[in-house]
């Protein structure tokens, strides 16, 4: 029976064999441990990150700091920095910025 299961790629064999990290299960007891499973099976899920909004990106960014991916944090947190420096995202308060009375 195959089951469904969202998680991380921890290791990878040459004859196709995964080691993956559970993230999301409807089984509960196997969040959090590692799993097997053939790379037929195996799926990689959409490059949302690249468009992530700030809750996915604050997500994104425990995930990294859970997998201890140095690497993948200080690139995420850039980009947060990168969209929070954006105009007419949100002021310092979290509120919209008025673009329109900095001009007047």
């Amino acid at each position: 029976m195959d089951e469904r299961f969202i998680g991380y790629v921890d290791a990878a064999d040459p004859v196709g064999f995964y080691r993956i990290v559970v993230t999301q299960s409807d089984r509960e007891r196997i969040v959090g441990k590692r799993v097997g499973a053939r790379a037929s099976k195996v799926r990689k899920l959409s490059e949302h990150g690249q468009q992530a909004g700030a809750g996915e990106l604050r997500t994104l960014i425990e995930l990294a700091l859970l997998t201890w991916d140095e690497d993948w944090f200080r690139e995420l947190t850039e980009r947060a920095r990168t969209a929070d420096a954006e105009p007419g995202k949100s002021g310092s308060n979290g509120m919209p910025v008025n673009r329109i009375s900095s001009i007047l």
